[in-house]
C-alpha cells in the first residue's frame, strides 16, 4: 500500500503540475490533508479533536473553492489527477505510519527510493529526456535535498498523530 501510494502520490502529483496552474495544482494537493485525516480515523482508530476537524474541514472548503464544482469542476482532468495524487500521498503516509513502529527509518526510505524509482522508470522509456548540464544539477540537487526530508518526515510520522502532522501541512503554503 505504502509504495502504491507513494507512486500514485508522485506522479499524479508532477502529472497535475503539467495540466494546471502550479498555483492550483498545488492548491489540490492540500486535499491530501483531508485523505490524511480520515484514513487515520478509519484505520488507525485515531481520535480527531474538534480544533482539529475545524482545520480540517476550512481547509478542504478552500479545496472546494479551488475546484469549482458549479464549473467544470471535479469534470477536469486535472483536477481529478491532483486529487488521486492527494489521496495517494495520504496512502503512503498512513502506512509510513504504521510501518514506523515497527521498521527502521533506512528500511522505508529505502524501499520507497527502490522501488518507485523502478516504477517511474518504466514510463521514462517513452517519456525521457536527457536532462542539460543546469538540468542535472537541479536532479541533483533535489535528490540531495530529498533524503534528508524523507528522513525528518518518517521521524515525524513515528512520532506524532496523523491528524495534527495532516493540519502542520498547510505551513507548506508559505
Amino acid at each position: 500500500m505504502r509504495l502504491g501510494g507513494a507512486f500514485v502520490g508522485l506522479t499524479c502529483s508532477i502529472w497535475a503540475v503539467g495540466l494546471l496552474p502550479l498555483t492550483t495544482a498545488t492548491t489540490l494537493a492540500f486535499s491530501q490533508t483531508f485523505f490524511m485525516a480520515i484514513l487515520a480515523f478509519v484505520f488507525s482508530k485515531e481520535t480527531i479533536g474538534v480544533h482539529r476537524i475545524g482545520a480540517i474541514i476550512v481547509g478542504f472548503i478552500g479545496v472546494l473553492i479551488v475546484v469549482r464544482p458549479g464549473n467544470e469542476g471535479f469534470a477536469n482532468l486535472g483536477t481529478l489527477v491532483a486529487i488521486a495524487g492527494a489521496l495517494g500521498a495520504a496512502v503512503a503516509f498512513i502506512s509510513v505510519r504504521w510501518l514506523s513502529q515497527t521498521e527502521t527509518t533506512a528500511t522505508l526510505i529505502a524501499y520507497q527510493t527502490v522501488f518507485v524509482g523502478i516504477l517511474a522508470a518504466i514510463p521514462m522509456l517513452w517519456l525521457w529526456k536527457t536532462p542539460d548540464l543546469e538540468g542535472w544539477a537541479l536532479l541533483i540537487s533535489v535528490g540531495l535535498l530529498a533524503v534528508p526530508t524523507q528522513w525528518i518526515g518518517v521521524a515525524a510520522v513515528r512520532l506524532g498523530e496523523s491528524s495534527l502532522l495532516a493540519n502542520i501541512q498547510y505551513a507548506k503554503l508559505l
